[in-house]
């Protein structure tokens, strides 16, 4: 009786890369297939000469595995050293971090890497841990700024990202809770420590998780009169000025002209006006979400005629040729990151476009496929294949990504490093492609290459997804259960795991990994709570499927649940209440399955139980 049901899912930017090739088959009590597309329509015009992806070998060789020098395994090292309790290295890992990095115009690096993935957010020994490494150590600074910053990330991670009328009470209490803790050590840090950038960067941080405030803009202005041209956490307090927390577009314009200057344009500055560009893009994806179709794009487009000063155009266009002509690390990062930004967003496809071809021209490229040998820009060719990928056409994105790939050795990075880690996040969207084209082989060679070059965990979901569609189970478990403990994609890597458990039929396994990620604000908790369901339906277990069912109120709320998923869980809730000879439960839950879907087991279900009913 049960059959398969197909789901889309999409996630935070990196795991939407993945999201999109990790589609795996989810158990229910129907037979129709429902999926989420985001598609923003934009078609670059200039662009349309198609290609295929090449599969011709690349020249270079790769480690096998990853550098322990590269920031994802220091984080990685520093994650073990507090888990086991050794302080002692975890100081010396930290400290050296620190000592390494320095603030620049974009990148705070290793420092900031390292950061956004020292921390096991869901283990309690690791919780507990983090407090005995400052307790032994009460006048350093170095462990309590880094306490600081596991607040916070685990603050988000119990909240989420959802609006606040969408988040739980207990989501909302824990954020609240752990951001006050976060700021609590951070003071402690800097009283240390003034002059820490991390420090400085991480209370803008901080605070910014509470909206914008006197006090957010006080902690901006003192971390730039120390670090007057990190312009990466100007981002964090543009981002708060948004209406949607509470700010307004000429609130965002304001701040801009209060930190510019006039030679703004000729300066680090010149970023300014394009981050509140793709901040405008935002404010209007977000007025117009309630919207589809041609009803959206006209409500999209609208927003933008209103919302964008003509001297806004000209600023932005005038920096982002000046940077392409100066062509200099930080400001190419910058400007790509922000783009890639712009891309992501539904409805802004045309706008990045047009500011991706001011680029190109700026530094003297043709983002066209299959361009002459001469006119060549990596950062340009990334930005193209996200474009092509945004807009369904992978097999241009293929070709782009491949290019870049290729065309990387003529571009300038601080360090080897931090070339390597860029060819490898190349290779890992590559292989992200790959693996929703069906090419296994292909994607798993370049997802090797990816975590050899990058250690990034979201490589080895890929690779744990291969072995596991490969039947190589062993292999599958390896490779999830490496990552478990990555704060980015420790959830993914556990709801795969389970996936794996569940298919060679040890079921209590996957039970225990699929509670942890329904437990969880990821968007693949849905998924886990209807797996689980039915691995005990498949027990011929009525009362577990059922209770399964019940224990999770976000199943059959529609401001966080899509109305398709909503509709599946009310119908297998029916099922379940039919089993259990609770026939007015099951007519209800049928009713409101129809209600928000269209599935048709729901109406013959409904059909029997008012004709029960009626008896």
């Amino acid at each position: 009786m049960a059959e398969i049901l197909e789901r889309r899912r999409k996630v935070s930017l990196v795991t939407l890369l993945l999201t999109a090739a990790l589609v795996l088959a989810i158990g229910v009590f129907v037979g129709q297939k429902l999926s989420r597309h985001d598609v923003n329509g934009f078609d670059p015009t200039t662009w349309v000469l198609r290609g295929v992806g090449s599969d011709r070998p690349r020249a270079g060789s790769i480690a096998v595995k990853p550098s322990p020098n590269l920031p994802a395994i220091i984080a990685q090292r520093l994650r073990a050293a507090i888990t086991s309790g050794d302080y002692k290295t975890a100081t010396w890992l930290a400290e050296e971090v620190l000592a390494e990095s320095r603030p620049k115009i974009w990148t705070f690096y290793p420092a900031r890497d390292v950061l956004a993935g020292a921390f096991d957010l869901n283990d309690v020994v690791f919780a507990r841990n983090m407090s005995r490494w400052v307790d032994s150590s009460p006048l350093d600074a170095t462990p309590r700024l880094f306490r600081s910053a596991y607040y916070l990330a685990f603050a988000w991670d119990k909240r989420g990202h959802r609006a606040a009328s969408q988040t739980d009470e207990a989501g909302s209490a824990a954020f609240k809770s752990a951001v006050q803790s976060a700021l609590d050590d951070v003071r402690v840090a800097l009283a240390i420590s003034p002059t820490s950038a991390a420090g400085l960067s991480l209370r803008v941080k901080i605070l910014a998780g509470y909206g914008y405030s006197d006090s957010l803009d006080a902690s901006l202005s003192q971390a730039v009169a120390v670090y007057p041209d990190y312009l990466y956490m100007f981002s964090d307090v543009l981002s708060r000025l948004q209406p949607k927390w509470g700010g307004s577009v000429d609130a965002m314009y304001d701040f801009v002209a209060r930190f510019s200057g006039p030679t703004a344009a000729r300066s680090p500055r010149g970023l300014l006006p394009i981050m509140l560009y793709r901040y405008i893009l935002e404010t209007a994806n977000t007025e117009c979400r309630s919207q589809e179709g041609d009803a959206f794009t006209t409500c999209f487009d609208g927003f933008m005629r209103q919302a964008v000063r003509p001297s806004l155009e000209a600023q932005v266009a005038d920096a982002i040729r000046y940077f392409g002509v100066e062509n200099k690390y930080e400001t190419n990062v910058a400007v790509s990151d922000i783009l890639s930004e712009m891309i992501s967003i539904s409805g802004a496809g045309q706008y990045a476009g047009r500011l991706i071809q001011i680029a190109a021209d700026s530094y003297g490229v043709d983002p066209r496929l299959r361009q002459e040998p001469a006119k060549q820009n990596f950062f340009i060719d990334v930005l193209v294949a996200k474009s092509w990928q945004s807009n369904q056409f992978p097999d241009n994105a293929m070709t782009k990504y491949l290019e870049a790939i290729d065309h990387i050795a003529s571009v300038e990075f601080p360090t080897a490093q931090q070339k390597d880690i860029a060819r490898g996040t190349a290779y890992l969207e590559l292989a992200s492609l790959y693996s929703a084209d069906s090419r296994r082989d292909q994607m798993m060679e370049a997802a090797t290459k990816a975590f050899a070059l990058t250690g990034n965990a979201g490589a080895k979901i890929l690779l744990c997804y291969g072995n596991l569609r490969s039947s190589r189970y062993p292999e599958a478990l390896a490779d999830c259960s490496s990552v478990l403990s990555d704060p980015e994609f420790g959830i993914e890597a556990r709801y795969y795991r389970a996936f794996t458990y569940e298919t060679m039929k040890e079921g209590d396994k996957a039970i225990a990994d699929y509670t942890v990620v329904a437990a969880s604000q990821s968007d693949r908790r849905v998924t886990a709570a209807i797996r689980m369901s039915m691995i005990y339906y498949d027990r011929h277990e009525n009362s577990g499927s059922l209770a399964v069912l019940n224990r999770y109120p976000f199943l059959y709320d529609p401001s966080v649940t899509s109305k398709d998923d909503v509709a599946v869980a009310y119908n297998n809730r029916c099922y379940a209440n039919m089993e259990a000879g609770e026939l007015q439960k099951a007519l209800s839950d049928c009713d409101q399955s129809l209600k928000f879907g269209n599935i048709p087991d729901a109406f013959k279900k409904r059909q029997e139980l008012v004709a029960k009913l009626a008896r």
